[in-house]
């Protein structure tokens, strides 16, 4: 998952994408991107947009920018996964934030 060894983040951080070696790896470079878009507009339209990581990672520029660095040591389907996976933890550990202090705040469904 996306939280590997701070070396590691390191390593991505100064070499670039290409540095990745493993699915954590870039499963880790797909979420810190989901954070940065959501804290950028952090709102329920921003979590569908990202959606495309899980179901149309093709469909999704930086996905296609990632995957064309890393596609001579990683295989399409992994890398596929990885950004899929790093959807998951963010829609958990991010969106559900976001959805909690908005029910608080507009009431639960009945």
């Amino acid at each position: 998952m996306p939280f590997i060894l701070p070396k590691n983040r390191d390593l991505i951080h100064k070499e670039g994408y290409s540095a990745c070696e493993s699915v954590g790896d870039l499963c880790f470079v797909f979420y810190e991107y989901m954070k940065k878009v959501w804290n950028e507009e952090p709102r329920w339209t921003t979590a569908h947009r990202l959606y495309d990581f899980e179901c149309d990672p093709m469909n999704n520029s930086f996905f296609i920018m990632v995957y064309n660095q890393v596609a001579n040591h990683c295989e399409l389907d992994d890398v596929a996964k990885a950004a899929g996976l790093a959807y998951k933890v963010f829609f958990n550990k991010v969106v559900m934030k976001y959805e909690d202090a908005k029910e608080i705040e507009n009431g639960d469904i009945l």
